[in-house]
């Protein structure tokens, strides 16, 4: 139930939309068993912190160290130099259990990057041992305390864990999806449940209706939510209820979805779900980022393979690392802890190693490694980040006065909308010399007025620019630009409507073209293997549609339309570099400094004319 949704999410089953939830089943589960296996070796007077942390030590680092040094090897042959410096340092984290505090401080909305990481998985393990840190601890000094009493502490805990993480979906989500704060109340979620509230029920009907109601809300959450949803905070109540119900009703007695449960297959697969989660997303990353199945392989072949392929890897995990280490007979303790204490330190030194050796650039040619050097690449000058673009990751205050004020003796022009829109500041700034050129732009914020994003920052943002500074104000053209989905198109026009309606000299500037892997890995594999048709065949070809929809859209409504992919696309590719080499695109989609220069060129006549 809990590694399944995330492996057919991560292989691409459209089906799956929200597969991620799988997570937080696992942290329901988890705070269920080994927090009751605690609190009643305390009860019973024989726990022992030692023993504890011996049991964690089998039971995580043996698979977990196996799958990040076959990964570093992979890391070396496949990842480009900077990718391979931020493998290094994720390798460090991940290795002291820190990985969700790596991966939170570099996620942002520029995440394309992020979702490539070999070891992006491993920042839920983290959150799980910093929980099992405290813990212990608490249920220590708790000692001699009634379970009801107890599950009042828990409780209490886990409400205020679950405000904080609904709170923070407002301001900072990063940090509420990757942290313990915000996640602490999905384990404590089963730490309650085997403390026995609410107590089990000997009615058998009750454990009946509790059981397949828990597995419907956790496929509602599976077939429901998808990555648009603010998650977790209380969108992630279903999938977590879900599992509390389904394990309640297993403690009163026997029931169907204990039978269903307890089938064969769905039982082997809970044996090396560990296995399977640490190996299925290695084997996901390196197969985008090698082609290993080569260029032309169909998606639903190339999906049932890596499946595949991860659950052979699983099961070999299981059987050769898990089971040994797990037996006491095998390895005894003082072996076990050495191992993991030379084990981790190697693990970090290499991983400082490569992060020192700046990736290991010899490995490919020179004009490769410079090629893929862009991946790498710091827009935060070029987007002007920090000022006139703000992220709530970074709990940024955006500079009204700054970032819209200019020489009033020149025309002014303003763009909005979100990191694809600042993307295009610097190009369109340096192509009109003599105009104020003035961005308000904000991470994953749509130009649309009223505006319904999750995101506090963003709505009071797009609000207050709409419904206050525009009205009135001598503006020569008003620009609304973003990484549109068919979800925005009918906010969007009905905003450019009513800005022109307004008198407003409004464009909507389209969506650029994108791709399917980072775009300096395509042009480096290209180089490599002498293929300069690669990127092309890597495009999204949606986005393309979508291009076409907002053109027709925009003619039948009357509103100026620029489409950026006629600017430097044709039906057969797109232009992929700068004239001097530099990758149009850092990532899948936002533009480099130059490559904002290339295409601020090409689209500022057709803007505001010749």
């Amino acid at each position: 139930m809990a590694v399944l949704p995330v492996v057919a999410y991560h292989a691409g089953f459209s089906q799956i939309p929200g597969g991620f939830v799988g997570v937080d089943v696992f942290f329901v589960i988890s705070g269920f068993l080994i927090s009751g296996i605690v609190q009643d070796e305390i009860e019973a007077g024989r726990f022992s912190l030692i023993s504890f942390y011996e049991r964690r030590v089998r039971r995580i680092l043996p698979a977990l160290f196996v799958m990040m040094a076959a990964a570093t090897a992979a890391a070396i042959w496949l990842l480009l130099p900077a990718e391979l410096v931020a493998y290094g340092q994720s390798l460090a984290a991940a290795t002291l259990s820190a990985s969700n505090v790596w991966f939170w401080l570099k996620t942002d909305y520029f995440d394309e990057i992020a979702r490539q990481a070999p070891l992006l998985h491993t920042w839920s393990l983290a959150v799980e041992e910093q929980f099992y840190l405290v813990l212990p601890g608490l249920l220590l000094l708790a000692r001699g305390t009634s379970r009801r009493v107890l599950c009042w502490i828990i409780g209490a805990l886990a409400l205020a864990s679950l405000a904080w993480s609904a709170f923070s979906l407002t301001w900072q989500p990063e940090a509420a999806y990757y942290l313990l704060p915000s996640r602490a109340w999905e384990l404590a979620l089963g730490a309650l449940l085997a403390f026995g509230f609410p107590p089990a029920s000997p009615n058998r009907w009750l454990r009946e209706a509790a059981g397949f109601g828990g597995l419907a809300a956790i496929a509602y959450a599976v077939l429901t939510l998808t990555v648009k949803t603010p998650f977790p905070g209380l969108a992630a109540l279903a999938p977590c209820l879900g599992t509390a119900a389904v394990l309640w009703a297993g403690q009163g007695g026997d029931s169907w979805v204990r039978r269903v449960m307890s089938f064969r297959p769905l039982v082997w697969v809970g044996l090396i779900s560990y296995s399977l989660y640490l190996w299925h997303w290695p084997v996901i990353v390196f197969q985008n980022a090698g082609l290993l199945l080569g260029d032309d392989i169909s998606p639903k072949l190339e999906k049932m393979i890596l499946v595949t392929v991860s659950l052979a890897l699983a099961w070999a995990s299981w059987w050769f690392v898990e089971r040994p280490f797990r037996q006491r007979g095998v390895f005894g303790r003082r072996t076990v802890f050495i191992m993991a204490g030379v084990g981790a330190a190697s693990l970090v030194l290499v991983g400082l190693g490569l992060a020192w050796a700046q990736g290991l650039p010899g490995r490919l040619p020179a004009h490769a490694a410079w090629t893929g050097s862009w991946i790498g690449y710091d827009q935060r000058a070029a987007y002007r980040e920090g000022t006139c673009f703000v992220t709530a990751r970074a709990r940024q205050s955006f500079d009204y006065d700054g970032c819209l004020s200019g020489d009033p003796g020149r025309p002014t022009y303003l763009l909005i909308g979100d990191s694809h829109a600042a993307a295009l500041w610097s190009g369109l700034a340096k192509a009109l010399p003599d105009a104020n050129v003035l961005q308000a732009t904000n991470g994953g914020c749509r130009p649309v007025f009223p505006s319904a994003s999750s995101d506090k920052g963003c709505a009071v943002m797009m609000n207050r620019l709409f419904g206050r500074w525009i009205p009135g104000r001598r503006l020569d053209g008003v620009w609304l630009a973003g990484r549109w989905g068919e979800a925005d198109l009918k906010s969007l026009f009905e905003t450019a409507e009513d800005l022109k309606a307004q008198g407003v000299n409004v464009t909507v500037i389209g969506p650029l073209i994108r791709y399917d892997k980072v775009l300096p890995r395509l042009l480096v594999l290209s180089e490599l293997d002498n293929d300069p048709g690669l990127p092309a065949r890597h495009r999204l070809t949606e986005i393309l549609a979508l291009d076409a929809r907002m053109k027709t859209m925009a003619a039948r409504r009357g509103i100026e339309y620029l489409s950026l992919n006629d600017l430097i696309c044709d039906a057969k590719a797109c232009v992929t570099r700068t004239k001097d080499g530099v990758p149009l695109q850092f990532d899948g989609g936002h533009l480099t400094g130059e490559g904002s220069a290339l295409v601020g060129a090409l689209a500022a006549p057709k803007l505001v004319g010749p």
